[in-house]
């Protein structure tokens, strides 16, 4: 069988071995995920290219996102990103509030997907390390309701307390892919 002796080289060896592969290594950016975390897919280009007036309403919560005040903070930190590059910017789009909702000619809408800060164990070096934040939107024609184009967001990053700002970064790469 195996000599006793070997015991404490092995448990040594499964100790360091852990700890090396725990990811305790050299500090990693905060956000993980490209910067171009946003995807636009255009479906009805006769519609797109003509650009207008679009009210933007809050992402609901998703599957994977637990109906919360975080989450509720996280959409309209989005809406905050994207209504301010609408603003700052000229284009083809212009964003409405929506007290004038009525006379916009797209809706944008969507679900956070999923947000999840991660396992409880992180900081252990146990589980799942990144936070992540994903979206799935429509923008719509607002008179018929047809579809104009798909909206997906994804971002990880390392620390909770970046969601706000997270948010509002994918807002700001969606309004910028939008207006494009």
């Amino acid at each position: 069988m195996f000599p006793r002796r070997y015991f404490p080289l092995i448990l040594l060896w499964l100790c360091c071995g852990g700890c090396l592969w725990s990811g305790h290594g050299p500090a990693s950016p905060s956000v993980l995920s490209a910067p171009d975390a946003v995807s636009v897919e255009v479906i009805r280009d006769d519609l797109w290219a003509a650009g207008g007036s679009v009210v933007f309403i809050p992402f609901t919560p998703g599957a994977n996102a637990e109906a919360c005040p975080v989450v509720d903070r996280l959409s309209l930190m989005i809406v905050k990103g994207a209504a301010d590059v609408f603003t700052e910017r000229g284009g083809k789009f212009s964003f409405i509030t929506d007290g004038d909702a009525q006379k916009a000619q797209f809706v944008i809408e969507g679900r956070i997907e999923e947000f999840d800060t991660g396992s409880r164990w992180k900081a252990f070096g146990v589980g799942k390390k990144d936070v992540t934040l994903k979206i799935k939107g429509e923008v719509r024609e607002h008179k018929t309701g047809e579809v104009v184009a798909l909206i997906f967001g994804y971002k990880a990053f390392k620390k909770t307390k970046d969601s706000e700002r997270v948010a509002y970064e994918l807002g700001r790469s969606l309004g910028e892919k939008v207006q494009h």
